[in-house]
Order: structure tokens, then C-alpha cells, then sequence
């Protein structure tokens, strides 16, 4: 039985994924062919132009001095910058309130490294956009060798609120 490590909380992993979603986990599933994970130098933006706005690309740090996974955002999205309360670019989730851990967001990226896998989930939206509801999340691990996660690959695609005939 494994123990799950007390900075995760739960998360609402999908299957289902939305079509950008589902367009990363092809892209990155077939950039790793036969390995673990691809890394960070086989992708190219010209192959996924479509993804560019949602894309995140975040470092991953050294643990904090408590063994707590600690993560950087390296580069941010022009579509995922717009949605948000500020930039992001350059910070560190530990030093970001709503993002640290235990924060749902800080437990799909650490979930990422202990599984060695893409992990999908929809996370709550915390920003100013009143039309989005949630965003839903696709993070995989990206490599230089089978063993080493040294970055993340993060799409980002905002869910938005359904209106209602009277809304309309």
C-alpha cells in the first residue's frame, strides 16, 4: 500500500478530456515514444500553435527544506495569462498563497512527479473572469534521461459558465 504524502489533498481527476487536452496528452504521448517521458527540447511550439496560449512550461525545484516539491513557472501562455489574477512568470508555487501546498493545484504537480505520468484534473478557478466556472488541467512530466523530472508541460483550458436561455 502506498502512503499518500500529507501535503496532497484530493483531486478531481477526468478521463474525459477537452479537445486541447486531449491534442497535449497525443502530442506529448507521441514525442516520448519508447521512453518514460520526452524532454523538454523535443517540443516544438510550431507543432502545436493551437496549444501555444493555453501552454505552461514550469521548473521543477528542489524540494523545500520540510520535503515539500517545489516548482517555478518558466513560461506562461498569453491565453493563460489573461485569465489570471497576475503574472506568474518566474515565481515559485511555494511563495504563490493559493497555489502552495496543500493546494489542489500544488497536488496534481507533485502527483506528476510521484507517478512519472500525466496527471488530468479539473481545478477550481481562482481569478476575476466571471464567465469561467473551472479550468480543467493536463500536467506531464518532461525529461532529459528515464529517471529525472526537471520540468513540467501544463495546458491550462478554461471552462466557462453555460448560460441559460434568459441569459442569452
Amino acid at each position: 500500500m502506498v502512503v499518500q504524502p500529507d501535503y496532497l489533498v484530493d483531486l478531481e481527476e477526468i478521463t474525459d478530456l477537452s479537445p486541447a487536452l486531449q491534442q497535449a496528452h497525443d502530442y506529448w504521448d507521441g514525442l516520448r515514444g519508447t521512453r518514460a517521458f520526452p524532454s523538454r527540447d523535443d517540443i516544438d511550439p510550431l507543432d502545436i500553435p493551437k496549444l501555444l496560449p493555453k501552454v505552461e512550461l514550469i521548473d521543477v525545484l528542489p524540494p523545500t527544506a520540510d520535503g515539500i516539491p517545489d516548482f517555478r513557472y518558466r513560461l506562461i501562455g498569453t491565453g493563460v495569462d489573461d485569465i489570471s489574477t497576475q503574472f506568474y512568470g518566474g515565481r515559485k508555487v511555494s511563495d504563490i498563497p493559493h497555489q502552495r501546498a496543500p493546494s489542489k493545484l500544488h497536488s496534481m504537480l507533485a502527483l506528476v512527479l510521484i507517478r512519472k505520468a500525466p496527471v488530468t484534473a479539473r481545478l477550481p478557478y481562482i481569478g476575476d473572469d466571471k464567465e469561467i466556472e473551472a479550468v480543467d488541467n493536463f500536467v506531464a512530466p518532461l525529461g532529459r534521461d528515464n529517471e529525472t523530472i526537471d520540468m513540467l508541460l501544463s495546458i491550462v483550458d478554461p471552462i466557462r459558465r453555460r448560460r441559460g436561455p434568459s441569459q442569452q
